[in-house]
Parts: C-alpha cells; sequence; structure tokens
C-alpha cells in the first residue's frame, strides 16, 4: 500500500516511509472503525490508499501554511500602498474536512466505505 501512496503522491524516495506508514496505520483503523470490520478487504485497500495520501496531502499543506512556506488564496489586494491579504481560515477549514476524525473524515468517502460496512444484521455468528 506505501508505494501505490508513493506513487498518488509522486514520492520516488524512501524519506517519507515512515510517516506514510503512520498515516496508513491511522486512516486503516478509522476506516475499520467507520465499517465495523475486523479486516480489510481487497476493494476496501484502494479507498484506503485514496483516503492516506488525500490526509497526507492536506496535512503537509496546512503545516506549509502554518511555518510561512505556503500562503493561502487572496483575500483582498490594496494597490495604493500595495497591500495583499491571504485568507487562512479557508485552508483550516478544507484541512479540517480532509482529516476529521469524526463526521467529517467519513463524510468525503462514506458513499465508498459505506459498501464495506458491516452492521449487525450483516453479522454471521456461529456458535
Amino acid at each position: 500500500m506505501i508505494n501505490k501512496i508513493k506513487t498518488l503522491l509522486n514520492i520516488t524516495d524512501s524519506s517519507q516511509d515512515e510517516l506514510l506508514s503512520l498515516y496508513l496505520d491511522i486512516v486503516k483503523q478509522k476506516v475499520l472503525n467507520y465499517c465495523n470490520r475486523e479486516d480489510i478487504p481487497s476493494g476496501l485497500e484502494l479507498i484506503i490508499v485514496e483516503i492516506t495520501a488525500d490526509e497526507f496531502r492536506a496535512k503537509t499543506r496546512k503545516n506549509a501554511i502554518e511555518s510561512g512556506e505556503e500562503t493561502g488564496a487572496v483575500s483582498s489586494i490594496k494597490r495604493g500602498g500595495m497591500q495583499i491579504n491571504y485568507e487562512s481560515s479557508s485552508s483550516e477549514s478544507n484541512y479540517n474536512k480532509l482529516t476529521g476524525g469524526g463526521a467529517e473524515f467519513i463524510a468525503n468517502y462514506q458513499i465508498q466505505l459505506d459498501r464495506f460496512k458491516v452492521t449487525k444484521e450483516k453479522r454471521v455468528r456461529f456458535i
């Protein structure tokens, strides 16, 4: 899965492998919890890869904005005296929508994840 994530993110070296592995573990657990599963069927693997790549992109962008390496969208420009203001709340909001641990996280992938959800009615237990 790590190699597929790296392909989506255009990462060619192994410098980010440990961090990607951590993100992957976190996403796997969130998905398993949401789907009430203890296993990951093969059809769910690519969804987990996509979610992990999205989380990595969102968190990397948020860190870049917070450290001043990247700015948000331009919110206003003043010509006399040359002033440019950047939005930070939209970046925060987009980051939270992508990576929120609860409803926001699920909302982005709910349709795909619901196919794999195990409800009490679907579980068959043998005694």
